[in-house]
């Protein structure tokens, strides 16, 4: 019986060492894998605006009038000066000015005779001819003419302005916003408006929090859906250094910049603040990291020589999922991105995608 046994142990250690020798070598894990390359990245803000016009204007004439002709229509781009409303002048206006032109002519006269009756009493009086009373008479005279000939024209150059008040041009370049005026109407009343569409501004709302990030001159970054791709610059023109008590959030003013035209006032999109901007940093996203206890560490799994192999890094500018790599990494170093969660020091592995 003793014998059977020990005939049978030594029959199942032979099997053992030939499935052994036979049992394949354990295959590397397979890994995607991803080459570091430098890049920009920002830490941005975002805030939902509207926009506004930079500078905005609503025209209006001081006396009433009747409009002859309506020149732009809403949309339209105008230059400094241009003529926007022609207005009609009536023959009243016309014979204020010709009446104001009368009494220029007649002051004028009468400041010559006097000027000249004043110079012959001053002839007089050295020669004693001239009592002194009527030398002061003759100087009052002459004082009182020249005052009327300052009044007279300025009554002629009020007058002239009036019945000249007969167009209404742009105060400076834009586009025509709503258009009030119609023509054969009274010109009373606000008759159109006009802003500048080459600078618009966009009041920005953010929490507390981002305050000490925040400063005049900032780059700012306007996207909008209805121009889906496109990026409009601006920067921050005004920070306030204190919160709205009413929405508790902190106010800044935005200054959005569209040569091109297409941005109006009341478009409404995503005003994309960035508080700093590396140009060069190796960036990663962070799925493709295991975090640690502190925020700002992680470990990174590197590909080298067929092997994975452990490393820890510190992080800088966050943006979304994106962190820039301040330690740790450098350009041109291989990072596991799939499967390095499952993965130990030294463990042989296959890059599928090199």
């Amino acid at each position: 019986m003793m014998n059977c046994r020990k005939a049978l142990l030594l029959q199942l250690l032979i099997i053992a060492a030939c499935s052994s020798q036979n049992a394949p070598e354990s295959e590397p894990i397979p890994v995607m894998v991803k080459v570091l390359d430098t890049e920009m990245i920002s830490e941005i803000i975002y805030a939902p605006c509207r926009l506004q016009a930079g500078e905005e204007a609503v025209i209006s004439v001081p006396a009433p009038a009747k409009i002859e002709e309506v020149h732009v229509s809403s949309g339209d781009t105008v230059e400094a000066g241009a003529r926007l409303i022609s207005l009609g002048t009536d023959d009243m206006r016309a014979a204020e000015v010709l009446s104001a032109a009368a009494a220029v002519t007649a002051a004028r006269a009468a400041e010559e005779y006097s000027s000249s009756n004043l110079d012959r009493s001053a002839r007089l009086f050295e020669e004693n001819a001239l009592s002194p009373s009527d030398y002061e008479a003759a100087q009052a005279a002459a004082s009182a003419a020249a005052a009327t000939v300052r009044q007279a024209q300025a009554g002629y150059t009020a007058a002239l302005a009036s019945f000249g008040r007969n167009c209404v041009r742009a105060p400076f370049s834009g586009t025509i916003g709503r258009v009030l005026a119609t023509r054969g109407n009274p010109a009373s009343g606000p008759l159109l408006s006009i802003y500048s569409s080459e600078v618009l501004e966009a009041e920005l709302l953010v929490s507390p929090v981002h305050a000490l990030s925040l400063r005049e001159g900032l780059p700012v970054i306007f996207q909008t859906e209805y121009f889906p791709g496109r990026i409009f610059s601006g920067s921050l023109i005004s920070v306030s250094r204190s919160a709205d008590p009413v929405s508790g959030l902190v106010s800044m003013a935005a200054q959005i910049n569209d040569t091109t035209g297409s941005l109006v006032p009341g478009l409404s999109g995503m005003a994309l603040i960035l508080t700093r901007t590396s140009e060069n940093a190796v960036v990663l996203s962070e799925s493709f990291m295991i975090p640690l206890d502190d925020q700002y560490s992680w470990q990174v799994v590197l590909y080298e020589d067929g092997r994975a192999h452990i490393t820890e890094v510190r992080t800088g500018i966050v943006s979304g999922t994106d962190h820039e790599i301040i330690h740790g990494l450098s350009s041109g170093d291989t990072v596991i991105t799939l499967g390095s969660k499952l993965l130990s020091e030294g463990e042989e592995v296959r890059a599928v995608n090199l």
